[in-house]
């Protein structure tokens, strides 16, 4: 195992050496390792697997949900990071689910995030079926969707049947209205010609 560590440190692989300390129960060692692994996935922003090592390695899932948090800020990995945050949260207590919905959206989604969140609600929404949650995840919807509608974004309008599976006709109304509104936009106005100064030899 010596000789091992040895080898993975020249080669700079520290979850290796941190495992490898591990099994030679030098705790202290191993928590250094691991602690170079995570700063060095959340400085190249692969905060997904930084989150792993934190919940797996050190058994720190509070710990591992800021760093995902912390990730759902950033752009690469976003969703999958908020994902993962709230596997997290079902696997701790699957009755916040609602409340960490509604603090997540309010406290740590920009507005360029609100259409990703979307895709992260409905994914938390499969997994987690009870009332209470999917009429919290409706009002958030729609209250992204009409700000996104007022935008001009009425695309934003097709999440509509994600969050009202029972209602058949929804799907139908909004392309219905998508096409109403984008026959009714206004021809862009012909530019008026345009004149040389007369007075000017060009």
């Amino acid at each position: 195992y010596n000789e091992a560590i040895a080898l993975y440190r020249e080669l700079q692989k520290n979850e290796k050496v941190a495992d490898l300390y591990r099994l030679l129960q030098q705790e202290k060692e191993a928590s250094l390792f691991y602690e170079k692994y995570i700063k060095e996935k959340q400085d190249s922003g692969n905060y997904l697997d930084a989150a792993r090592v934190v919940k797996e390695k050190l058994q720190a899932p509070e710990r591992a949900k800021s760093v995902l948090l912390e990730g759902w800020q950033g752009t690469y990995q976003s969703e999958s990071c908020l994902k993962g945050y709230f596997d997290i949260v079902l696997q701790e207590d699957a009755g916040a689910a609602a409340q960490a919905v509604n603090t997540v959206y309010h406290n740590h989604t920009p507005r360029h995030k609100k259409m990703p969140f979307l895709n992260v609600l409905d994914y938390v929404g499969k997994k987690r079926k009870e009332e209470d949650f999917a009429a919290r995840s409706r009002e958030i919807m729609f209250e992204i969707v009409h700000a996104e509608a007022e935008e001009g974004n009425l695309a934003a309008l097709h999440n509509l049947q994600l969050f009202l599976p029972a209602d058949r006709m929804v799907a139908a109304d909004a392309s219905r209205y998508i096409s109403q509104m984008q026959g009714n936009k206004p021809a862009t106005p012909t530019p008026g010609v345009f004149y040389l100064n007369k007075d000017i030899k060009w």
